[in-house]
């Protein structure tokens, strides 16, 4: 997995001055080292059982309301996602599900992760970095399409691949943030963060039919 690093190299004006040179280099080279120390230090956790087990506690809770969302029919379902910023609305729906079971891990797993030696050691943009790396893109991103020729088929799927792959890296980053909340409030916030993960893959799969219309003309 290749999570690259944006850092700025700073290397002091040269002279002519033959030492100058000489600690250039060994400033340069020192750079590089920390660079890819680093960067192997942000894989390390990448690929480390605790931030994995997060992500896959994440993923249980998302398949434990896909079991609830899947029994609604299609205007429940419409109706459930339109409402996931209505607090009392969550507040109820959570009232008739039961996902203790996996906020606790996702709680749990979240902790582990924060005790990690080797994310103890990350700075904040190494953090965001590490999201980033794992989950491809950050935050929310529409889908692009173009009018009239040079549409095809690989660009409308590459498109809503990247919606999707979008809209997980939000979905991930917000149960982060929402485990951190008071057990009724938490609920509230993880549901809510799942119906605008699922509002928001409706959004690509939408733009994806317009996109395809477009490849048909």
């Amino acid at each position: 997995m290749s999570l690259a690093l944006c850092m700025t190299l700073v290397i002091h004006s040269c002279s002519s001055n033959e030492y100058d040179f000489v600690d250039d280099d060994a400033l340069a080279t020192e750079s590089l080292g920390n660079l890819g120390y680093r960067t192997t230090l942000v894989d390390s956790v990448a690929t480390s059982n605790d931030f994995l087990d997060f992500v896959e506690s994440c993923n249980l809770f998302s398949d434990k309301m896909d079991e609830y969302i899947s029994a609604l029919s299609q205007k429940e379902k419409e109706e459930l996602i339109s409402n996931a910023n209505n607090d009392d609305f969550v507040l109820k729906f959570i009232d008739c599900i039961d996902i203790e079971k996996e906020v606790l891990a996702i709680s749990l797993a979240k902790r582990r992760l924060l005790d990690n030696t080797s994310f103890l050691r990350l700075n904040e943009s190494e953090k965001s970095q590490l999201f980033d790396g794992c989950f491809v893109t950050r935050g929310h991103m529409l889908m692009k399409t173009r009018g009239g020729e040079g549409v095809t088929q690989q660009e409308c799927e590459k498109a809503k691949k990247k919606a999707y792959d979008s809209a997980y890296d939000a979905f991930i980053r917000r149960l982060l943030l929402c485990d951190d909340l008071p057990d009724r409030e938490k609920y509230a916030c993880q549901v809510a963060t799942k119906l605008n993960y699922e509002a928001e893959k409706s959004q690509a799969d939408t733009e994806y039919k317009r996109c395809m219309e477009k490849v048909k003309k």
